[in-house]
């Protein structure tokens, strides 16, 4: 049907064969997953289940060890956003 192709393309894993993705009226085809997280687009994977006893943002910070994906902090964030992301890593 498609669904991974599209969350592909727009997350900028795959370029599009034809037509363009624009966000905010920009058009952001083709662009590399880094350059939309820093235009705060940023593709997120299913977890099967949240942890009840984690908040939202910490539940959106688990991800396997092992997964590629962009670094735990953007250049600009927060130190705050830095520690958090190293306690959550601490505590897998």
């Amino acid at each position: 049907a498609g669904k991974t192709t599209l969350f592909n393309v727009i997350a900028g894993v795959l370029k599009p064969t034809s037509g363009r993705v624009t966000m905010d009226g920009e058009d952001i085809t083709g662009l590399p997953p880094h350059t939309l997280f820093h235009k705060g687009l940023l593709r997120t994977f299913q977890i099967a289940h949240e942890f009840s006893s984690m908040t939202c943002r910490e539940n959106l910070m688990m991800v396997p060890g092992d997964q590629a994906g962009e670094p735990a902090r953007a250049p600009n964030a927060p130190d705050d956003a830095q520690d958090d992301a190293q306690d959550n890593k601490d505590t897998r």
